[in-house]
């Protein structure tokens, strides 16, 4: 009993941080990510989280969660998925005429219709696989990579293939990484029930700053504040300076500007140092998109 008061002690004196931060969780095989979530506020002691993309509940890897406020910002993240996983062939096929169809017909923009336990309408749909590579091959099971747009079927892309192959199915998936959030930064169940009982959940806590750091910065004069918080558009006169955020390497200021072009319809409304909302751009205006109090 008092291990529990002390971590609901040290818990709520994160209280804010943890309202404002996105954390991945390395989910396990079995639960689904919705059953995940729940796990991780029951055992963070939240009223909310939200996830950033369903896996299915044999899938494993990075699941990301936006903790408090920071689940209306999930939306706002890159959504690109990347996975690794195993191909179980129902006939010996060689690497070259794999690699082949796959050239062929499973690279770039793909039709795709949703397999029937989805809960999205079954209509053909369009998605784009950036990159389809074979690692290797051992009898029939074939373990590949797979870097695509976000809704894309891993399962079923597997099944198309192996419509062309003579069949084939997924035997094993694990996503590696979600827009810039990868398998280095997901933490088991376990290891944070450790960090909660050895006071360090701070070390895993990816604050929202942190994580939109690649949209604009709009700072707002402090006599605007109250309207903005009341969802009030943002007139030219609102704003104190539009500042593009930058890292301390080039590497790094690369991917910001390529991530920054691909979202700039959105901004990052800051005031005292943090982010206050995210806004998009209409006209000669500003309009809010998610504003947090």
């Amino acid at each position: 009993m008092e291990s529990k008061a002390k971590e609901a002690e040290y818990l709520g004196s994160l209280k804010e941080k943890l309202n404002r931060s996105f954390f991945i969780l390395d989910k396990p095989s079995g639960p689904t990510s919705h059953k995940a979530a729940m796990l991780v506020r029951n055992l963070l002691k939240i009223d909310k989280v939200g996830h950033g993309g369903t896996l299915d509940p044999k899938v494993t890897g990075v699941l990301v969660l936006g903790l408090g406020n920071a689940a209306r910002l999930l939306r706002f993240l890159h959504s690109d998925k990347k996975y690794r996983g195993v191909m179980h062939l129902h006939a010996d096929v060689s690497i070259e005429n794999i690699k082949k169809i796959i050239d062929e017909k499973y690279l770039g923009k793909i039709k795709q219709i949703p397999p029937k336990h989805s809960q999205v309408k079954r209509v053909e749909r369009e998605r784009e696989i950036y990159f389809f590579n074979i690692l290797s091959k051992k009898d029939k099971d074939v373990e590949f990579e797979v870097h695509c747009e976000k809704g894309t079927y891993i399962r079923k892309l597997i099944y198309d293939l192996g419509s062309d192959l003579y069949g084939a199915h997924m035997s094993k998936l694990r996503r590696i990484s979600h827009g810039n959030f990868s398998e280095d930064l997901a933490i088991t169940l376990e290891k944070l029930k450790e960090a909660i009982e050895n006071k360090k959940v701070e070390g895993y806590l990816i604050p929202i700053e942190k994580a939109l750091l690649f949209l604009t910065k709009i700072e707002i004069k402090k006599e605007f504040i109250k309207k903005i918080l009341n969802g009030s558009p943002i007139f030219r006169n609102y704003i104190n300076k539009v500042e593009i955020s930058k890292c301390e390497n080039k590497e790094c200021n690369e991917i910001l500007e390529s991530r920054r072009l691909k979202s700039e319809i959105y901004f990052a409304l800051w005031h005292n140092k943090q982010i206050i909302g995210v806004y998009r751009k209409e006209k000669d205006k500003f309009m809010a998109e998610a504003v947090l109090h």
